[in-house]
C-alpha cells in the first residue's frame, strides 16, 4: 500500500514541476514583450513573519485600452527578510512612471519585472529535487533500484 503511495506522489510532484517549468519559459518570454509607459497608483510591503512581498499596483494602455496590472513578475515575487520587497516598493512609488512589459497575446497580462527572477529558479530546482526524490523512492520501493 504505502508503495503505491509513493508511486502516486509522483503526479503531483510531477505537475508541480510542469507549472514551474512553464512560469520560467514565460518568465524568459516576457524579456522580449514590449514595453508601454504605466503609472504606479499603489505600492507597498504586504507580509507577515519572515516572508513579505511588493503589492503594486500600476495603469497602462495599450492601442488605446486602458489596463489595470498588478503583477510585479511571472508568477510571484516574494522575499524572506523583506530587503526585495522595500527595495522593489521604494522604486516604484505611488505617481512614478515605469515601464510595463505587456504580453503581446494578451495585453491584460503583464509585468514590471520582465525576465527571469530568482524565485523561478528557485521553484525549478525545489520541484525538481522534489520529483528525482519521489521517483527515486518510487523506483527503489518497487525494487528496480537496490
Amino acid at each position: 500500500m504505502i508503495t503505491w503511495i509513493i508511486a502516486l506522489s509522483t503526479i503531483p510532484a510531477a505537475l508541480a514541476l510542469v507549472i514551474a517549468t512553464r512560469l520560467l519559459a514565460r518568465a524568459k518570454r516576457s524579456q522580449s514583450w514590449p514595453k508601454v509607459e504605466g503609472t504606479i497608483v499603489e505600492s507597498r510591503v504586504v507580509g507577515k513573519g519572515n516572508t513579505h512581498a511588493p503589492r503594486v499596483t500600476y495603469t497602462y494602455a495599450v492601442d488605446g485600452r486602458s489596463y489595470v496590472g498588478r503583477r510585479v513578475a511571472v508568477g510571484w515575487a516574494f522575499s524572506a527578510t523583506g530587503d526585495y520587497a522595500a527595495r522593489f516598493v521604494a522604486a516604484h512609488a505611488k505617481g512614478s512612471r515605469v515601464a510595463v512589459a505587456v504580453d503581446p497575446g494578451n495585453p491584460s497580462y503583464s509585468v514590471l519585472a520582465a525576465g527571469i527572477q530568482f524565485s523561478h529558479l528557485m521553484a525549478v530546482a525545489i520541484c525538481g529535487g522534489c520529483f528525482l526524490a519521489v521517483v527515486f523512492i518510487a523506483i527503489s520501493d518497487f525494487g528496480v533500484v537496490r
